[in-house]
């Protein structure tokens, strides 16, 4: 028995029907993807034409423009300077008279540089510091004498000085002192004129020794 024609027509007519809806999808699905691609790579575009135009702008900003580097490259040596303070407060000339003047030892003091040593910057009773020789013969004398990194009073001062000293001990006690330093040279001389017992001297001579020291330094540059 033959099919009927009319019902291939209805088949077919069904069957059109039914993949129409799904086709239209599947397309417009396409679309929304293609259109969502477009929308991509046209931000990447446009993200990427803006950072080369930015750095272009940036690079011809830096050309035109260098930026001002301010590089001290210049080593600089360490200034080395001799240390002026101590535990030792730097005295003036009144408050080192008044400290010899209330000393229990009778001190003779005298005081100079190498930049003059028979101009001296400070005496105390200088008529009683009967040397019997010339400060050319004194300075001769200590020159002579090979310097010691350790002084013969036991003075507490810093380190780097050298010391080229003489003490003569005989009705009083009179000492001779060249302190050596990096670029000066000090002149001390000494000399007791009372008889004091040893240990007072041996504890006074070692302080005076420093103040005088101290009191010298502050006219060095």
């Amino acid at each position: 028995m033959l099919p009927n024609p009319k019902d291939n027509k209805k088949n077919n007519t069904f069957s059109k029907l039914s993949d129409t809806p799904v086709d239209e999808a599947q397309e417009n699905l396409k679309k929304i993807q293609n259109k969502r691609r477009a929308i991509i790579i046209a931000l990447i575009l446009t993200t990427g034409f803006s950072f080369i135009f930015w750095s272009f702008k940036s690079i011809e900003k830096i050309i035109k423009n260098p930026p001002q580097f301010n590089l001290n490259l210049t080593s600089k040596l360490p200034k080395i300077t001799f240390n002026k303070s101590n535990k030792t407060q730097i005295p003036s000339s009144t408050n080192l008279s008044n400290y010899l003047e209330k000393s229990p030892i009778n001190w003779s003091i005298y005081i100079s540089l190498d930049s003059n040593f028979s101009s001296p910057v400070f005496e105390y009773q200088p008529q009683n510091l009967k040397t019997g020789e010339s400060i050319d013969q004194i300075i001769n004398q200590l020159s002579s004498i090979s310097p010691s990194p350790e002084s013969l009073t036991n003075s507490v001062l810093p380190q780097g000085l050298n010391f080229q000293e003489k003490i003569e001990n005989s009705t009083n006690i009179y000492y001779r002192g060249l302190i050596n330093l990096p670029k000066n040279k000090i002149l001390i001389l000494i000399n007791q004129n009372n008889s004091p017992n040893a240990s007072l001297l041996q504890t006074e001579l070692p302080i005076l020794v420093d103040h005088l020291y101290w009191y010298a330094v502050s006219f060095l540059d």
